[in-house]
């Protein structure tokens, strides 16, 4: 509001739109509309937090377990990662434990996706038919939380992992021996299940204890943007994944293949030396270099 001007935004995950100003004095009724619509508004419409519940101090959601037909309590902690551009999949993730377990040794993920986009939870349930190792395993999930259908079309839903990101290593043998096993999982996946990540980076790739991870050393997360490559290529495919380790090709617009997804690795590895140097975890970490991903897809891809 301006003066007595006044002009209505909504922010949903798809983008800000807001419809046309108007004079608070010229039109007191819709200026008084406008209030009370604010005010009768749910916790959903306000946008606040509607996926976990707080009681005795402690936070918590409920997830409808696989191959149960009633819904198990999972303690969580404060998030782990999350997302602060509003226009985006908002990816949020919480430590998370089964109620009365000791551990926290599971992951709470919740992310808004395109109606049109494969659920990731659906992809790694077809990797697990295929006995793809080293990929998360699907707990339980709730496909819609929330659903704003009267102003944009999106969904909620959630996965359930472990997590432990490469910039936590060690010693320069614990990330080489991360990033080995998360190519194996890569190849297993595309290989075995058909599945095509596309979104290789820092974030999506994990340190794990090889006896809580099929053997694995390191393992792959996010599926949000897989390809299932037996129903063929998509143009969604052009230009995908994380643009600080997009290969070349797909900044050029090449249709994205399972060796950009190897060229990303590279650059992975290339980034983690950089900012994180031989000691990883314990080090003050670097900047990564100015120019990295500045400019557009055409620039970066030149340097």
């Amino acid at each position: 509001m301006t003066g007595i001007t006044m002009e209505t935004w909504v922010f949903d995950r798809s983008g800000p739109y807001s419809g046309a100003t108007f004079n608070v004095h010229e039109e007191p009724e819709k200026f008084l509309q406008v209030l009370c619509g604010y005010l009768m508004m749910s916790d959903e419409e306000l946008g606040l937090d509607i996926l976990t519940e707080e009681k005795d101090g402690r936070r918590f959601v409920m997830i409808p377990m696989i191959h149960q037909s009633m819904c198990n309590g999972t303690d969580t902690t404060r998030a782990q990662s999350e997302a602060r551009a509003i226009v985006s999949r908002a990816t949020t993730c919480f430590a998370a434990k089964p109620i009365g377990a000791p551990e926290f040794d599971r992951v709470i993920k919740y992310s808004w996706i395109p109606s049109t986009w494969t659920p990731e939870a659906d992809l790694l349930r077809k990797a697990n038919e295929h006995c793809v190792k080293g990929i998360a395993k699907v707990v339980g999930d709730d496909r819609e939380i929330a659903r704003i259908s009267k102003l944009r079309d999106g969904l909620v839903y959630r996965v359930l992992n472990t997590t432990q990101g490469p910039d936590t290593f060690g010693s320069i043998l614990e990330l080489l021996e991360c990033l080995r096993d998360a190519v194996k999982v890569h190849r297993s996946l595309y290989m075995q299940s058909g599945i095509l990540h596309g979104d290789i980076s820092v974030n999506n790739i994990m340190i794990t204890e090889p006896a809580k991870a099929d053997g694995y050393k390191g393992v792959l997360i996010d599926l949000d943007l897989a390809k299932n490559m037996i129903e063929g290529p998509s143009e969604s495919m052009h230009r995908i994944g994380t643009i600080e380790f997009m290969a070349v090709g797909v900044l050029r617009g090449e249709e994205h293949t399972y060796r950009h997804d190897l060229e990303s690795f590279f650059y992975v590895l290339i980034w983690l030396c950089f900012v994180h140097g031989a000691k990883g975890q314990g080090t003050k970490p670097r900047n990564a270099p100015p120019d990295w991903s500045k400019g557009s897809s055409a620039q970066i891809a030149q340097r």
